[in-house]
């Protein structure tokens, strides 16, 4: 073969292991690597030499989104392969129908899951026609019971090659996945898995060790949060409380994830005060929000880009929304790799196959509560960049849910031993079902703590005590290292050298009152409830703020309200909603 990009260790003996098992008829290799080790290029290097050595006529690759569809082809035209991303399935019915080529001068067809669902039928004519070979991206997006999977087996089943690539080896129902050999198992305490049975497999440690990715280090946030709920059949309210230091793994994280509330404003700063500290030695480095939804992320926006106004050091920042109905969505994705917007806020566009190397924070800020999608997400950080150091690393900030605490710290042996779990389902919906809506939420924030490479727990204050002597190395080396060094100087009685002593102090804002939040939500929330009876807004907001004010005996608000005040008068100001969402008779004082 001629034209082939350079492979790193890993791929090599990875393409040694693929042909090896295509020696088999009827084989269905499956590459495990973890997110951001270069699957990609493994995978056009098979397929070139698919149809380089091995007579194949056409190259099917089939991947979860337009994002990654649009990855391949330009993979396949850097090997020196000719391959389509744009045909429809209306033309390649057409071409047949007319008993045209189904391919033209291409020999790759690059498509999604979701086109090839539309059509299994045709594609599967296409492997047959023309010595067909498929590969399989993420297959996790295709269980063998649902309609991607199906599709899948059928083109699989007619082509003459089969190569699956995965970072992911498994999908939250924990079930049977197209074109991935797997075994049922069972593990301690009774609990079923699958087992996938990779032909190659490459762990995130491995690829640490070999700098091929870099280290993700973890800030936890930990908080309380509660949301009210209205059904919408009878009226009825009720509360759900979400505690994080309970560690219930039935949690909802929606509970705390209000955009004007006091945890989603810590994982914001947390965010941002990370990004800066690396910027300090990156200036291109780049942080990612991952939000539930377009109507959470703009809300987030709007917090975001009062809190960076707000704050003369942060002033500087640039924001970024990517949602599905942004337009030239796609484009700007692309963009993003080589231009210096400091902040991205998107739902779950960039969460697969997306190759942004220069973002290096991350803030877990959505509901989408698995494992499948914790490490996607954590993929579009930890990508080597050669214009970096050695001790380059990356940082996610995530609310302390247990499960994302039992997670993170599993990360590199999930992949390493390819395991399948029986998980259920996202656990991202509404705690209130589906007939029910959320008129209130509150949150504050507990505690910051931090996870070190799998399960090494930070003792924080050894990484806080070496930054503040030696500040110069803030963002330059992980905490980890930070952590280690520290360790090592008080372990063997050595004096740690003096920080530089015209060092000034980083100017950090002051906090945001979550209580000065909560009355401002409150009293606006109330208002909308009292316009429903034909009261004008600006009485009713000169209303309900004087009944708040007399409730705890202050004239007005101002910037002197202690928190003591501005709680009572939430708490007041609670009450009076929930009475109105109820349809009680309240009357204040």
């Amino acid at each position: 073969m001629t034209g082939i990009s350079p492979m790193r260790r890993w791929q090599a003996a990875a393409l040694d292991a693929i042909r090896l098992a295509w020696r088999e008829p009827d084989s269905n290799p499956l590459a495990c690597g973890c997110p951001g080790s270069g699957k990609t290029l493994l995978g056009t290097t098979a397929a070139k030499l698919g149809i380089d050595d091995y007579g194949h006529g056409l190259v099917l690759a089939i991947s979860p989104s337009v994002n990654v569809k649009e990855n391949w082809k330009t993979g396949f035209e850097d090997i020196g392969l000719l391959p389509n991303a744009k045909v429809s399935n209306e033309t390649l019915k057409g071409r047949r129908d007319y008993g045209e080529s189904l391919i033209g001068d291409f020999n790759t067809i690059c498509i999604t899951y979701a086109q090839l669902a539309k059509e299994p039928a045709l594609f599967a004519e296409m492997m047959r026609r023309y010595n067909g070979m498929v590969i399989a991206d993420e297959p996790h997006h295709a269980d063998e019971n649902e309609t991607f999977g199906r599709a899948l087996n059928l083109v699989a089943e007619a082509a003459s090659r089969r190569l699956a690539l995965t970072g992911t080896p498994f999908n939250t129902r924990g079930r049977s996945l197209s074109m991935v050999p797997s075994v049922e198992d069972v593990v301690s305490g009774g609990s079923r898995i699958r087992r996938a049975i990779p032909t190659y497999s490459y762990s995130y440690g491995d690829a640490i060790s070999e700098k091929v990715c870099r280290p993700v280090e973890f800030i936890t946030v930990m908080g309380r949060g509660q949301v009210t709920y209205r059904s919408l059949l009878n009226q009825i309210t009720w509360d759900r409380v979400v505690d994080l230091a309970k560690a219930n793994k039935t949690d909802r994280l929606s509970p705390l994830l209000d955009p004007d509330g006091d945890f989603m404003l810590e994982m914001l700063e947390t965010g941002i005060k990370t990004l800066l500290d690396i910027q300090k030695t990156d200036n291109r480095a780049g942080l990612l929000i991952a939000v539930a939804d377009t109507t959470e992320g703009r809300d987030v926006s709007r917090v975001l880009r009062h809190l960076l106004a707000a704050n003369n050091a942060w002033s500087h920042l640039t924001v970024a929304e990517v949602f599905h109905d942004t337009p030239g969505a796609h484009d700007r994705l692309t963009q993003l790799r080589h231009d210096r917007t400091d902040i991205v806020i998107a739902v779950r566009m960039i969460s697969e196959g997306v190759d942004i190397p220069r973002l290096r924070v991350g803030v877990y800020a959505t509901n989408y509560l698995t494992r499948l999608f914790l490490i996607q997400l954590i993929g579009r950080f930890i990508r080597w960049e050669a214009r970096l150091d050695d001790y380059q690393f990356a940082k996610m900030v995530i609310p302390a849910h247990t499960l994302l605490l039992e997670w993170a710290r599993e990360i590199e042996d999930l992949i390493s031993h390819a395991l399948i779990p029986e998980e259920g389902d996202d656990n991202s919906g509404s705690d209130g079902g589906p007939a029910s809506e959320i008129i209130d939420r509150i949150s504050q924030v507990t505690g910051i703590g931090a996870i070190l490479r799998g399960d090494q727990e930070a003792d924080i204050s050894l990484a806080s005590d070496f930054f503040n002597r030696l500040p110069e190395y803030v963002g330059r080396i992980p905490d980890l290292m930070a952590t280690t060094i520290e360790r090592v100087y008080r372990e063997q009685g050595i004096t740690p050298p003096p920080g530089p002593s015209n060092q000034n102090p980083i100017n950090r804002p002051p906090r945001r009152s979550n209580a000065r939040n909560d009355n401002t939500n409150l009293v606006r929330r109330i208002v909308r409830m009292m316009a429903q009876n034909g009261e004008a807004d600006e009485d009713a907001y000169r209303n309900v703020n004087t009944q708040a004010n007399r409730a705890v005996g202050i004239r007005r608000v101002d910037d002197l309200t202690s928190d003591a005040e501005l709680i009572r008068r939430a708490e007041f100001l609670r009450r009076w909603l929930i009475a109105l969402t109820r349809g009680e008779p309240w009357l204040p004082l």
